[in-house]
C-alpha cells in the first residue's frame, strides 16, 4: 500500500511539472500585428517642379526619368516588398505559427504605393491564399481620398469625456511645440542648395525660404487637413532631398544620383537629414502625434484584440509612423546601416505576442532593410537577404531579461496612448507630467 501511495505522488508530482511553467518553457510566436510604411516609390513631385531647382546649365545635374507615375511604388520596392513577405512568411514557419484566410487581415491607406506594398507583402508572405487588401474609396486611387486611420489629419473629434474639441486651445499648443521643435532640429538647407545648383536654377531665389511658418487648421465639414510647412523653403528642400533619396535607392551610378556630385555614406544621411527634420518637426509634437494617430491606434487595438485574429498588416506612410513613434514615447534609437534615421522605406513597426506557459508576453520591434538591401542590383540579391531589427524601448516601461514586455503592458500603453487624446483635444500636452 505504501509503494502504491508513493507512486501515486511521484506520478501527481510529475503531471504537475508537466502541466506548470517552470521557466523551462520556450516562448511560443502566437500573433503579429505590422504596421508598415510602403515601399520605394517614384517621388511625390515627379518632375514639373524639381527641373525648376537644378542649374540645368551643368549636363551632370539631371533628374532621373522614372518609368512609375509620381509616387506610385516602383518596381524595385514591389521587389523589396514582396520579399519582406517571403521573410515574415519563414519567420512564422519557424515559430509554428499557422494561419488560414480567416485568421489574416490587410489594410491599407487609399494610395497606389500603400494598396501595393500590402499586396506585394502579401504574395510573398502567403503564397498559397488570395488576401483581399481592405482599403477606403474607388478602385482607381484617386489623390483627394483620405483616410483619418492612415493618413496623419487632424482630429477634431470631441474627447471621449464628451467635451467639445477646443480648436484655438489645440493650436495655441500646437505652435508652442513647434517652435520648440524648430529650434532644436537643424534644417541643412545649405547643402541641398549646393547639390542642385540652386543659385543658378529656374527656380529664382538665392536660397530656401528659411523662416518657417505652419499651417495647424481644421477644415469646413468634410474636408480633412494635415498640418505642413506653410509656403516655406522646408517644404520645397525635402522634396528635393526626397528625390534625391530615391535616385539613391535606384540607381547603381552613385555620382548620377546626387546629380553629379561625389557623395559618401555620411553625406547620404545629411541628404536623409532633411526629410527627416521636416517629418520630426510636423509630426512629433506631443500634442500633433496623439491627435493625428489617434484613429490608427483606434484600428491598431480593435484588430490586435480581434478574436482568432493571427497576423495583422497595416500600411501607412513615414509621417505617420512618426506619429506613432512620438505617440507611443519610443526612446531614441540609431539604424545601423541605414541613411533615414527614423523609417527608412518599408520600415514596419511590429507588435508580437507570445506565450510562455500561463504568461502572455509581447515584443515591439522596428524591422528595416539597411542601404546595401534596398539598392541590391537584382531580385535574388534582395531575395537572398533578410531585413535588420531593433527591438523598441518605450518610456516608463521596463523589459524583463529575454527582452520581452508583460502583453498586458503593451495594451495597457496602446490605450494609455488612445485615452490621452482628451488631453490634446482640449489644448494639453499629453506628456505633460510624466
Amino acid at each position: 500500500m505504501r509503494r502504491i501511495l508513493i507512486l501515486a505522488a511521484a506520478a501527481a508530482c510529475f503531471m504537475l511539472a508537466a502541466s506548470c511553467d517552470c521557466g523551462q518553457q520556450d516562448p511560443v510566436l502566437e500573433q503579429v500585428t505590422i504596421v508598415s510604411r510602403h515601399g520605394a516609390r517614384a517621388p511625390l513631385g515627379h518632375n514639373h517642379k524639381l527641373d525648376k531647382m537644378v542649374d540645368t546649365s551643368d549636363p551632370a545635374r539631371k533628374w532621373l526619368r522614372w518609368n512609375a507615375r509620381g509616387g506610385h511604388l516602383t518596381l524595385r520596392g514591389s521587389v523589396l516588398e514582396y520579399a519582406s513577405g517571403v521573410y515574415w512568411g519563414h519567420v512564422m514557419r519557424e515559430a509554428g505559427l499557422k494561419c488560414d484566410p480567416s485568421e489574416v487581415y490587410f489594410s491599407a491607406s487609399p494610395r497606389q504605393r500603400t494598396v501595393w506594398t500590402a499586396r506585394n507583402f502579401a504574395a510573398g508572405a502567403f503564397p498559397d491564399m488570395d488576401i483581399d487588401v481592405q482599403y477606403s474609396g474607388p478602385r482607381d486611387f484617386k489623390p483627394e481620398l483620405q483616410d483619418t486611420r492612415f493618413l496623419p489629419i487632424l482630429n477634431s473629434s470631441p474627447a471621449s469625456t464628451g467635451v467639445p474639441f477646443d480648436t484655438l486651445a489645440f493650436q495655441a499648443e500646437v505652435m508652442r511645440e513647434y517652435d520648440s521643435l524648430a529650434a532644436a532640429i537643424p534644417v541643412d538647407y545649405e547643402y541641398i542648395e549646393n547639390l542642385l545648383g540652386l543659385q543658378r536654377s529656374r527656380y529664382g531665389k538665392p536660397h530656401f525660404d528659411r523662416n518657417l511658418r505652419f499651417t495647424v487648421l481644421f477644415g469646413p465639414e468634410g474636408t480633412l487637413k494635415e498640418p505642413t510647412h506653410d509656403g516655406t523653403g522646408l517644404s520645397d528642400a525635402r522634396s528635393a532631398a526626397d528625390a534625391l533619396l530615391l535616385q539613391y535607392y535606384e540607381m547603381a551610378d552613385e555620382q548620377a544620383a546626387a546629380l553629379g556630385q561625389q557623395l559618401d555614406f555620411d553625406d547620404w544621411k545629411r541628404v536623409a537629414g532633411v526629410v527627416s527634420a521636416s517629418i520630426r518637426i510636423l509630426f512629433s509634437a506631443p500634442i500633433v502625434s496623439v491627435d493625428t494617430a489617434h484613429d490608427m491606434l483606434l484600428m491598431l487595438r480593435d484588430n490586435i484584440v480581434a478574436p482568432g485574429r493571427k497576423f495583422n498588416f497595416l500600411c501607412t506612410h513615414d509621417s505617420m509612423l512618426m506619429a506613432l513613434i512620438s505617440a507611443l514615447r519610443v526612446q531614441p534609437y540609431e539604424l545601423e546601416g541605414a541613411i533615414e534615421p527614423d523609417t527608412p522605406v518599408g520600415t514596419q513597426i511590429v507588435f508580437e505576442k507570445w506565450r510562455k506557459g500561463h504568461e502572455e508576453l509581447g515584443r515591439v520591434k522596428l524591422v528595416y532593410d539597411p542601404v546595401e538591401r534596398i539598392k541590391a542590383e537584382t531580385p535574388a540579391e534582395i531575395l537572398s537577404g533578410s531585413p535588420a531589427s531593433i527591438d523598441l524601448e518605450f518610456v516608463g516601461m521596463e523589459r524583463n531579461a529575454d527582452g520581452f514586455y508583460a502583453w498586458e503592458d503593451v495594451l495597457e500603453l496602446i490605450d494609455r496612448t488612445i485615452a490621452a487624446y482628451d488631453l490634446a483635444a482640449v489644448g494639453q500636452n499629453p506628456f505633460a507630467g510624466q
